[in-house]
């Protein structure tokens, strides 16, 4: 499935990359320099990519539910995991 290799790819490029398991969808930090820098969200579904992302620092929660409706952060939509991976670094640049 994709998020699974999304996270894969996450790996390979940010130095630490953790997923909590919040049921219906996976919260994902990952951090650079040292410190979490980005958290983003992730629903469980086979049926199409999606999540939302934004800078940790600006988060107002730490829970997808709540980050899926905070008015900050970008959301990111792809058919398949190679677009998703392109879309999410566009939006983690606009982010930073």
């Amino acid at each position: 499935m994709g998020i699974t290799e999304i996270l894969s790819n996450l790996r390979k490029v940010f130095e630490k990359v953790l997923v909590e398991d919040e049921g219906r969808f996976y919260l994902v930090t990952i951090y650079s320099g040292g410190k979490p820098e980005y958290v983003l969200c992730l629903p469980r579904t086979a049926e199409y990519l999606y999540g939302k992302v934004d800078l940790v620092e600006r988060a107002q929660t730490l829970r997808c539910l709540d980050l899926l409706y905070s008015p900050t952060g970008l959301y990111v939509f792809a058919k398949d995991t190679s677009e998703f991976l392109e879309k999410l670094k566009e939006k983690m640049e606009v982010l930073a």
